[in-house]
């Protein structure tokens, strides 16, 4: 069997309550055997993936806020990232929930990095320039431009 994609509609991830619009099925042909391995990706009216579902039964699930967001993802492992946008919509903030609240802790133990976006005079020269902070757990900032 080689690789293929099948969309089917409307229902419920696992046990989750999240309701998808939409399930697209990769089959992806295994080099060198007969196997395949499949993977779905459930979404939402808008486009958006609520989750993907591997063959193990593991799932990846991603939520979003009312202003279409990115807001949380949940891998496979369990391990939960969560964003945060700035004014302009733009995901800024990126942060791994250790302490498991659905809280961006910048005080606490949580893993938080910030990308933020501008635009600079540099000797005559209008730029683009991206400065990443990160948040060290005992409340530092380390920072620098690129």
């Amino acid at each position: 069997m080689g690789s293929g994609r099948w969309t089917g509609s409307c229902g419920v991830v696992g046990d989750r309550s999240s309701v998808f619009r939409a399930v697209t099925t990769e089959n992806h042909a295994q080099p060198g055997t007969s196997a395949t391995e499949w993977i779905k990706t459930y979404t939402d009216g808008l486009g958006r993936t609520l989750a993907v579902e591997y063959p193990d039964g593991a799932l990846q699930t991603s939520q979003y806020n009312a202003k279409d967001q990115l807001e949380k993802q949940t891998d496979p492992d369990g391990v939960v990232a969560l964003f945060g946008n700035n004014a302009l919509n733009e995901l800024e903030i990126q942060a791994l929930d250790m302490n498991r609240n659905g809280v961006i802790d910048y005080t606490g133990s949580d893993r938080i990095s910030r990308n933020h976006r501008d635009v600079a005079d540099a000797h005559g020269t209008t730029v683009s320039r991206t400065t990443t902070s990160v948040w060290a757990t005992n409340v530092s900032v380390a920072s620098g431009a690129s």
